[in-house]
């Protein structure tokens, strides 16, 4: 598995590897997750907001990744869109319990990962976007019309964060 730590969804702060740190090149974050992608293929390439690095929940991972088709984020504190757009799309109206991973193409900077080589099938149509939130709504828009599936995953992160966020 492959850390990336970034701050406020600008800029690399580091990256690590089985415990190792990587340096790369780039300090931009779309340009690290295709440089990373590209070096582990077989690596689930996760990414993390500095503030929340401690909360990030590592033992939950391989059975929230478990097989490759999966791109999966939680919003904290930032999403993309706003709230108003709702979870609504060519599907029911549906009251998302924020509590449980569910499937939307809604993807949060905050905390989340994908496997290396199944980002790199979308770098030929977002390889020029530069901003993360907008990569990764991108890719999950697309890729859920196209058996990716794509969630909000409050396991990837520690359950005190959770109830804290959630309320309880």
């Amino acid at each position: 598995m492959i850390q990336l730590i970034h701050k406020k969804g600008k800029s690399v702060r580091r990256i690590t590897y089985e415990g190792e740190s990587l340096k790369i090149a780039s300090e931009g974050l779309p340009e690290a997750l295709w440089y990373l992608a590209e070096k582990f293929p077989d690596e689930v390439i996760t990414w993390c907001e500095e503030e929340f690095e401690d909360n990030l929940n590592i033992d939950a991972l391989p059975q929230i990744f478990h097989q490759d088709l999966i791109l999966a984020t939680y919003a904290i504190k930032t999403g993309y869109f706003s709230e108003k757009i709702g979870y609504i799309d060519q599907l029911p109206f549906v009251k998302v319990n924020r509590e449980v991973q569910y499937p939307t193409w809604r993807m949060s900077t905050d905390v989340g990962g994908i496997k290396g080589k199944i980002l790199l099938k979308f770098r030929p149509d977002f390889e020029q976007i530069g901003d993360l939130g907008f990569l990764l709504n991108s890719i999950a828009k697309l890729g859920q019309q196209n058996g990716l599936f794509c969630y909000s995953a409050p396991q990837l992160i520690k359950q005190e964060l959770q109830d804290e966020i959630i309320g309880t």
